[in-house]
């Protein structure tokens, strides 16, 4: 049986991109006859995995509740703890991968030459997508792109979630293999079409409402600033638009509902709650346009993935990241600016013809070329490889 050691930082297993690609991970090669531990942060919810899967968490830190996209000190002290929990596991379990997403590469390839383990690391992100006005969040950015040059250099295999960042890869003069496994959608249940006259009264719909909504992260990057630019000036015109927003944190939620009152329409504008990813599949057919206003980075949207699984039209921003999924053929691409994205809204609003074809095409996309079998045979093909022979402080391991 082979044994993969996994060390990640991120929040197990809450719903947003990366711990939803662990969380598919797991299930995918846990079932095949790979047995599996992970080191992982204290935080997140606890979800069913396979048998051959061991999760260990280490101890949490004093009134520390979640971890936020981006650097922070309490993840770099999670990151150290995770690291020397890892070292422990691989002197005394012989493993044939050793496999660090994200900031803890750096931590898996030393286990890996520690223990002589095949050392594959795995890419989420760009890390320039990252950028904020805060020049110590920057200086921190820049440094961590220098480490992970650093890693792709010494890996032996490297994961990314797509062509953007195979390329990012390739210019670091990479001498392991690269492979492009995309993300799957957060949830792998279809929408119940019987679940949507409950949702709708959720947002408050009224009969011929159009609902326009946004699931996900609200980090710089993703841009949400821009849509909500762009719906004050959809909102002071007369119409059935409602906008509904899902994620974030209170501040966030504040920040949209101040939408609504500015424009004297506040049962217009509704933010939910992080919903479960089950409820994912249901929420998203129950809404009439999905924005993807993605400003920055090389890393395909997983959002996108959910959006056209769905079959319900898209709205997006005209960004590489979004190209790396989206067309014309599937979705309305619109200048990133707010002004282009209004437009972009009332536009859909107009025409239901045009709705229903980018809705049914990007669901076609979806069936072509996304989706879990894909991905469970993307990730068979790197970690099913034979075990390279390796020197284990001088000594060859084989």
């Amino acid at each position: 049986m082979k044994r993969i050691l996994t060390l990640c930082s991120q929040p197990l297993f809450e719903a947003r991109g990366s711990p939803l690609r662990v969380k598919a991970f797991l299930r995918a090669l846990g079932h095949d006859g790979f047995s599996m531990d992970v080191v992982t942060l204290p935080i997140g919810a606890e979800v069913d995995l396979p048998d051959s899967v061991r999760l260990f968490r280490v101890w949490n830190l004093p009134g520390v509740r979640e971890i936020r996209i981006g650097p922070s000190w309490p993840k770099f002290i999670f990151g150290r703890m995770i690291a020397v929990r890892g070292i422990l596991l691989g002197l005394f379990r012989r493993y044939s991968s050793v496999h660090g997403i994200e900031d803890m590469g750096l931590a898996a390839w030393l286990v890996a030459r520690v223990t002589g383990a095949r050392f594959v690391f795995e890419k989420h992100s760009d890390p320039g997508s990252h950028r904020s006005e805060s020049r110590m969040k920057n200086l921190l950015m820049t440094v961590y792109a220098s480490l992970e040059r650093f890693v792709c250099r010494r890996a032996d295999v490297i994961i990314v979630t797509g062509p953007g960042l195979a390329k990012q890869v390739h210019r670091y003069r990479v001498r392991g293999e690269v492979h492009v496994i995309s993300d799957v959608p957060s949830t792998d249940r279809e929408g119940k079409s019987e679940e949507i006259p409950r949702w709708r009264e959720l947002f408050g719909c009224h009969p011929n409402d159009l609902v326009v909504a946004y699931i996900g992260s609200f980090a710089e990057y993703q841009g949400v600033p821009l849509l909500c630019e762009a719906i004050r000036k959809v909102l002071r015109k007369e119409g059935v638009l409602r906008f509904v927003f899902v994620g974030g944190s209170r501040e966030d939620r504040e920040n949209t509902a101040k939408i609504g009152r500015e424009c004297g329409c506040s049962e217009r504008v509704v933010h939910l709650d992080r919903i479960q990813p089950d409820e994912v599949a249901d929420f998203l057919i129950a809404c009439d346009v999905l924005v993807s206003p993605r400003l920055q980075g090389g890393n395909t949207p997983l959002k996108v993935l959910d959006y056209l699984r769905s079959g319900r039209c898209i709205l997006a921003t005209d960004t590489a990241a979004n190209r790396l999924v989206l067309d014309e053929n599937v979705a309305l691409l619109a200048p990133p600016d707010a002004g282009s994205l209004a437009e972009g809204i009332e536009q859909l609003a107009e025409d239901s013809e045009w709705r229903d074809r980018l809705g049914q095409n990007g669901r076609l996309r979806y069936e072509e070329k996304f989706g879990f079998d894909r991905f469970h045979d993307d990730l068979l093909k790197v970690f099913a490889t034979q075990d390279r022979n390796r020197k284990v402080f001088g000594v060859e391991n084989g």
